[in-house]
Parts: C-alpha cells; structure tokens; sequence
C-alpha cells in the first residue's frame, strides 16, 4: 500500500527527530544532521525556577547572554533569563567534543585527565567565545581545586583563577570562580584576600547569603573574636530567613557550628548540628555526610577523638556515594587513628583514600600528615 505522500514526509521527519534526539545522548550535538541543535540549560534538582520553556528540567534555546547572575536564551519568540544558582550545567551549540569528555571526566572523579581535556577545548573553540569561557574556567577552575591539597601549587593557581576573572570580568562562571579562590585561600592562611573576594561574591545577587557562610568560615579559620561575634549575628539572619535557598540555609548552620566550637562554645556548636541531622530526610546523604564530618571536626576542637572518629565513619559506611565529603571523612579517619596510636589502621585507610581519590585534595593532606 502506497503512504500518501504527505503522510510520509510527516512520517520522516518523525523519525528523523526521534533519531536525532537518540544520537545527541549518546554522540553528542556535534554528529546531528537531520535537526539544527540548540544550546541547553539543565536546571539543578529540585529548582525554584518556573518558566513554560522548561521541558523536563531543561531549556533549549539560543544563549543570547550570560552575566554572573543569569544567562539568557532566546526561546522561540520568547526571552528566558534563568538564575545562574539555577543552572546544573550548560550545553553549547556545536562546542567540540573535548568539552563534553571533560565535563564528563570532572563529574567522574579525574581532574587531571579532565583539565587536559578542558585545555583542548579552548584551543579549539576559539571562535565560540563562550565556549572557550566555559573551558577556560573548567581548566582553571580544576588546577584550583586540585591545589586545595597542595600549599606550593596554590600561588599559580590563585595567579591563574584571578587572570580568568580579569579577562572575563562578566562571565557567569564569575561566582563559582570565587567561591573557589576563596577556598584556597582559606586553605593557606591568607584571610585578607579571602574577605576581599568574598566581598566581591557578595555582590552578585544569588551569593549574597552565601558570602556571609563564607565570611563566617573565615572568621572560624582566622580565630577572630569579633569576626566571630558578627559572623554569627549574619548566619542566624540567613537561617532564619523564609527566602534562603535551603542548601545555603544548610550551609549557614554548619558554618555556625564551626564558628560556635572556634570559639569554643562547644555544647551549642554539637545542638547546631544535631539539629541539622534531625531535621534532614533519612535519604538526603548531601546534608547528612557534610553534617556528620562537621560534627566530627567540631569534637576533634573539644578533644574528643574518638567521638569525632565515630563521625567519620558513619560517613564513610553509610555516604560513600558523596564523593568529597566521603574523601574529607577518609582523610579526618587517617589522622584519628594516628592520634589515638593505631598507625597500622591510618596505614590501611590512607591506602583506601589514595586508591579511590588519587587526585584529591584531601588525599594530598592525609599523605602530608
């Protein structure tokens, strides 16, 4: 039977887009020939963002801008700004396929493999600005985090994470590049910088609690009694406010645990984090492994090692699957047992920590001692 000619065109394109959907999830936009792909926003789990152009956590369209607050896509006849704290990752339109592995491989626990990757990217994306933005930050923004474990790599890195801000002074990347440069320099004492960038983060809209959590760890690390006194006045502003973000609010309370052991007052800082473990889903593992590991740190301040070890394990047997705090926990595990005369056990766990994050920052640390 002859399909009336109509009927068969439509019957084409059909397949056509179905099989142009299945091949940009397994080959990548790249190979397409039989749709004109377009730039993709995937939304973070559990977003608040509400728009008719998200389609099943994503929107597609064409990314007219990006600022570090939105990025803006033209979505058919329409303009779509979504907030940048939004946004899980972006895919671009045609970017090459270097940046695909490397995001892949830097989701997959292999920096070094992904920083090259990254580097290749820019390479060959030089005529796709923000393609070579995004690879860019990604190759270092990762050599940043790496140094994290490493206090002579952390100058260069800084040098490098602080020349990409230059360059790109309104790149959406903006925040996060930030909040990493201020890790690092948390990491290696140097806290003027530290409240300089967070001074910077907390002018961007979506991070302004976000630098009062960091200002708080500053004021923990830094052992400023006033900085702690008004690190604490910020944090129980932001907990107690309906709008935060709930991660942040998370945040906030952990920060304020840390503040509260620094400065000694350890019952409120153990009751902080209780309360986040009490209030958590059973099956939230994000909040419970960063709450039993600050809990742990908190009790190594009040000189209880082994009730702090017991911490780190409850991490390391029941939230394994959170890959950095699982690594943090692995690390405080290697030095307890140290402290507490079993070396053979740190032997044993160091060997776990370097097999299953060989290019951790907290590996680095743990093998430093």
């Amino acid at each position: 039977m002859l399909i009336p000619q109509t009927n068969r065109a439509s019957r084409i394109r059909t397949r056509c887009w179905t099989l142009a959907w299945l091949m940009a999830a397994t080959v990548g936009p790249s190979t397409l020939m039989c749709q004109t792909w377009a730039d993709e926003v995937r939304l973070i789990p559990g977003s608040t963002f509400k728009s008719p152009a998200v389609v099943s956590g994503r929107i597609r369209g064409t990314i007219t801008e990006e600022t570090p607050e939105t990025i803006t896509l033209k979505v058919g006849g329409q303009t779509v700004a979504v907030p940048v704290d939004q946004v899980d990752r972006v895919t671009y339109d045609q970017a090459p396929a270097s940046l695909t592995a490397a995001a892949s491989l830097a989701r997959g626990n292999n920096p070094t493999r992904a920083a090259e990757e990254f580097q290749k990217a820019a390479n060959e994306a030089r005529n796709q600005p923000l393609v070579r933005q995004a690879a860019l930050f990604g190759y270092h923004n990762l050599n940043a985090r790496m140094a994290l474990g490493d206090p002579n790599a952390a100058p260069e890195a800084i040098r490098n994470l602080e020349g990409f801000l230059k360059e790109f002074p309104k790149a959406r990347q903006r925040g996060e590049a930030l909040i990493t440069l201020i890790r690092l320099q948390i990491a290696i004492d140097d806290f003027d910088a530290a409240r300089r960038n967070v001074q910077e983060l907390g002018a961007i809209a979506w991070a302004t609690d976000l630098a009062k959590v960091f200002n708080a760890r500053i004021a923990a690390e830094s052992n400023d009694a006033a900085a702690q006194t008004a690190a604490l006045s910020d944090l129980d502003s932001v907990i107690a406010s309906s709008t935060t973000n709930p991660v942040v609010k998370r945040d906030a309370q952990l920060a304020k645990a840390q503040v509260l052991a620094a400065a000694r007052k350890f019952e409120e800082a153990r009751r902080t984090v209780e309360e986040v473990i009490a209030g958590a889903d059973p099956e939230d593992a994000a909040t419970l492994a960063a709450a039993h590991n600050t809990l742990g740190d908190c009790l190594i301040a009040e000189n209880r090692p082994k009730d702090a070890l017991m911490n780190f394990l409850h991490v390391d047997i029941l939230y394994s699957s959170e890959r950095e705090q699982h690594a943090r926990a692995l690390a405080a595990i290697v030095a307890l047992w140290n402290t507490l005369g079993k070396p053979e056990r740190a032997r044993e766990v160091l060997g776990k920590l370097k097999s299953e994050y060989p290019q951790s920052p907290y590996t680095a640390q743990a093998e430093r001692g």
